[in-house]
């Protein structure tokens, strides 16, 4: 299974007020790193973490808040909000890495990296997700959109 690209390209023209922030595809976390990310709440492609495997996913409703469980955005980065468009395949696992299709990143490239590179985290994190067999026949090849927005945005 590949590890989410850190950043993945941006569709479309870039909405008044948000900017697109691009990098190598090439840009795969060896395993090591990613076994570090998950000693700090973040995981491998081959882990869930526990929120993710409490309980298997039965429905489309369970996807938002395994994936929300390990996201982990940076500080300073109210504000900003990222869209993303991703499906997955029968066994939970991403069918390729998401795309972002809207993104209001701000003035800052640092901050605006740290944002994405989060959001890719979350995904590298949490999947693959544990579907039930039904619900894993029934979503796969399915495109799922996810809005991703600090939390002080969300209250």
């Amino acid at each position: 299974m590949r590890p989410v690209d850190r950043l993945s390209a941006l569709h479309g023209p870039a909405p008044a007020g948000s900017r697109a922030v691009s990098a190598s595809p090439a840009a795969a976390w060896p395993r090591a790193v990613r076994i570090a990310l998950l000693a700090a709440s973040l995981g491998v492609a081959s882990l869930t973490t526990a929120a993710a495997s409490a309980a298997e996913i039965n429905t489309p409703r369970g996807i938002g808040p395994a994936l929300m469980a390990c996201w982990k955005p940076p500080h300073g980065t109210e504000g900003l909000s990222a869209t993303a468009r991703f499906s997955f395949r029968r066994d939970g696992s991403l069918m390729g890495p998401p795309r972002i299709t809207f993104a209001r990143l701000g003035e800052s490239d640092k901050r605006a990296r740290a944002f994405l590179n989060s959001i890719a985290d979350a995904f590298n994190a949490c999947t693959p997700l544990q579907f039930t067999s039904s619900f894993g026949r029934a979503v796969a090849g399915r495109i799922f959109t996810m809005r991703f927005v600090p939390s002080a945005q969300r209250a």
